[in-house]
């Protein structure tokens, strides 16, 4: 017990008889057995408490990972039952352009041309030259005197 051997055991208690008195020395031993085992109550008390919710919560970690692998059995099962087997498809040349590409690059071409020409028709005249300086009062010179 806290590695207290019996010498000290003694010197303690001689040291706590001369301090206290032989009669307080009976009443301040038993208010400590009384604080010892209400502490240890305390203890054993706050033990239980932690175990019994540690095992609640490891008890509903159980059931929902149950419950998750049923969800997961049953969405494979209907996953497998629902989908058709994928068609095969026919061989297609790697090297050819597709023709629909073709002619979606035709169409952007024409759609560049027709908004490029209704932009500069939309521009009025004013806009595109460059607006005439201003001419004020002719800065003042200083001459040579």
């Amino acid at each position: 017990m806290f590695g207290i051997g019996l010498p000290e055991l003694l010197i303690i208690l001689v040291v706590a008889l001369i301090v206290f008195g032989p009669k307080k020395l009976p009443d301040l031993a038993k208010s400590l057995g009384k604080g010892m085992a209400e502490f240890k109550k305390v203890t054993d008390e706050f033990k239980s408490t932690v175990e019994s919710d540690l095992s609640s919560i490891e008890h509903e970690i159980k059931d929902v990972n149950k419950d998750l692998k049923e969800a997961a059995s049953e969405a494979e099962i209907q996953d497998v039952s629902q989908t058709a087997p994928p068609e095969p498809r026919p061989f297609a040349n790697p090297f050819a352009a597709p023709s629909s590409l073709v002619e979606d690059m035709e169409k952007a071409k024409v759609e560049t041309a027709e908004i490029s020409e209704s932009a500069s028709s939309t521009i009025p005249a004013a806009q595109i030259t460059s607006p005439p300086k201003e001419e004020g009062p002719p800065a003042p010179t200083k001459e040579p005197v």
